[in-house]
């Protein structure tokens, strides 16, 4: 867990900031002003954590142009940094709450090999081999004539 918190919170914000917002956007801000190197570095940052998913990709890209006004405003690459690293350390905290399943939260349900949740199947006993595969029956699939 240390390892983990040293790189997660501290490495990895601080070496993203000195890329992104030390390189990557003085860069495009000097080609193409604030205005445009704002958004356009955020997107960049937002994409280099598509490993995440999409939606990551959006939170992190307007995270990024966050960054990019701080880096602006300030002069300095630290305030981002500091901010970034706050931002991670939430994230981190967060998933360690989840991994931890706290006492009144309810399990999470995984799928069972047959279809259905593990706690369904418990519930129900086993679920005949033809229930999802479409050769059902036609008696046992139409509904009971009046």
């Amino acid at each position: 867990v240390a390892v983990m918190l040293l790189l997660v919170v501290v490495l990895g914000p601080v070496a993203e900031e000195m890329l992104f917002r030390g390189v990557v956007y003085p860069g495009l801000r000097n080609e193409l002003g604030p205005w445009a190197a704002v958004p356009l570095s955020g997107l960049i940052f937002g994409l280099f954590h598509r490993y995440a998913g999409w939606p990551a990709v959006v939170i992190t890209a307007v995270f990024g142009m966050g960054f990019a006004l701080l880096a602006e405003g300030s002069g300095s690459l630290w305030p981002g940094a500091v901010a970034h690293i706050l931002v991670n350390s939430k994230c981190l905290i967060a998933q360690l709450w989840d991994f931890r399943d706290p006492v009144g939260r309810p399990p999470k349900v995984e799928p069972s090999a047959e279809g259905l949740p593990n706690q369904a199947r418990e519930q129900t006993g086993p679920v005949p081999p033809d229930h999802f595969d479409g050769t059902a029956s036609a008696s046992a699939s139409s509904p009971p004539s009046p």
